[in-house]
């Protein structure tokens, strides 16, 4: 949920005068009409019998590709390598020599600073501040609160949005399970066009690249080129 006094999300698309992106402007001007394009996508997949589950049920492709530049993408690339190896380096410490356990109690801030200690390197993907959320007196206002062992957006929690009933059942279960929540700082989502009703309007799309891990090094994989539609806040 928006307030008048947040700031706007970051469009991937448009500037702030609603001109296309160099990057985005040739496929923006094609897209005279998004609606027919996304019911045809509809009718491909349909006729191929893509769907979910089984029997397979329809699903909604979005047809606006995400468009990330080559610097966006070599960025993203090498932050997203460098935390897999830091990520190895870390377990090999962690069941091997311990020298993570030797310099003291393990704290968040240790992981989160897993790249620099264990690759002499800084972070170029650095991770929302996030903390564990304890009792009553905990100040949450400014936080999105969410269970530490769920995926998906389960249980996830906006503080500042919440209702009365909902705070009052979250501040239950945070009682019931210590250490099994955490607080992350509010962090406002980027944009993206997608088609919605026939038209183009700003939603929020996740961003799911793959990265193997060998012997040969780091492969990090290119997302696919259509985003899924993602119905979730603006806050993450």
């Amino acid at each position: 949920m928006s307030r008048a006094d947040d700031p706007p999300s970051y469009d991937e698309a448009y500037d702030e005068s609603g001109t296309a992106r160099p990057h985005y402007a040739e496929l923006l001007a094609a897209l005279d009409d998004p609606g027919a394009t996304a019911a045809e996508v509809s009718r491909r997949l349909r006729a191929r019998r893509v769907g979910f589950g089984s029997p397979p049920a329809d699903i909604t492709l979005d047809p606006v590709p995400r468009i990330l530049t080559e610097s966006e993408w070599a960025e993203l690339q090498t932050g997203i390598a460098q935390r897999l190896l830091a990520l190895e380096a870390f377990v090999a410490d962690v069941y091997g020599d311990g020298r993570v356990f030797a310099d003291g109690v393990l704290a968040r801030e240790d992981v989160e600073s897993s790249p620099h200690l264990y690759l002499g390197e800084q972070p170029l993907l650095p991770s929302v501040p996030s903390r564990l959320v304890t009792g009553d007196d905990d100040e949450l206002d400014d936080l999105v609160v969410k269970p530490r062992g769920e995926m998906g957006g389960e249980g996830v929690v906006v503080w500042r949005d919440a209702d009365d009933e909902t705070r009052e059942r979250v501040r239950r279960e945070i009682a019931a399970e210590p250490g099994g929540w955490i607080g992350q700082q509010l962090i406002r989502l980027s944009v993206h066009p997608t088609v919605v009703d026939g038209r183009l309007e700003p939603r929020h799309v996740d961003l799911r690249p793959f990265a193997l891990l060998s012997d040969a090094g780091v492969r990090v994989s290119r997302p696919a080129p259509h985003a899924w539609r993602w119905s979730a806040g603006p806050w993450s």
